[in-house]
């Protein structure tokens, strides 16, 4: 398993390279699955392939699009780390949770109706999903119900 953890203390044109880096880094995790157990929070994104066959005006808007979803992720990794909550971004087109040893959730990308959001896993109930960008003061309530946290 892979994850991506990563500070995010600039301007506008270097959070827009970041975001690039992280698409081209996403390129690597694009295999048949994402296996994940436990207490955690996985974030999921469009792979490199996804991108490139976007138009160009579709790039731009997706440019936005991740910028806003990374800097708000940015943000929460800090609350989640601090509170026993494990963080994971993924581009695969398939999430696989185990809640047991003979019992799983298959949750497939291209089947939500948006190219961004996450998935709350606590290794107990079942997975809730978020889809599309949310700010932290909105995360942070959801993942303090979700697990909850006082």
């Amino acid at each position: 398993m892979a994850f991506y953890a990563w500070k995010c203390t600039v301007g506008t044109s270097a959070l827009l390279l970041l975001v690039l880096q992280v698409l081209v880094a996403q390129t690597v995790l694009a295999e048949d699955s994402f296996d994940i157990s436990g207490k955690a929070v996985v974030f999921f994104g469009p792979a490199q392939e996804e991108y490139d066959a976007l138009s160009e005006q579709e790039q731009e808007d997706m440019n936005e699009i991740l910028s806003d979803f990374y800097f708000y992720q940015n943000n929460v990794v800090p609350f989640l780390e601090a509170n026993g909550i494990k963080d994971f971004h993924t581009a695969n087109p398939v999430i696989r949770v185990v809640l047991s040893e003979d019992e799983s959730r298959i949750f497939r990308r291209g089947q939500f109706e948006h190219d961004v959001g996450l998935i709350m896993i606590d290794g107990e109930r079942e997975p809730v999903v978020s889809l599309g960008v949310s700010t932290d003061v909105e995360w942070i309530p959801m993942f303090k119900s979700y697990f909850s946290i006082e």
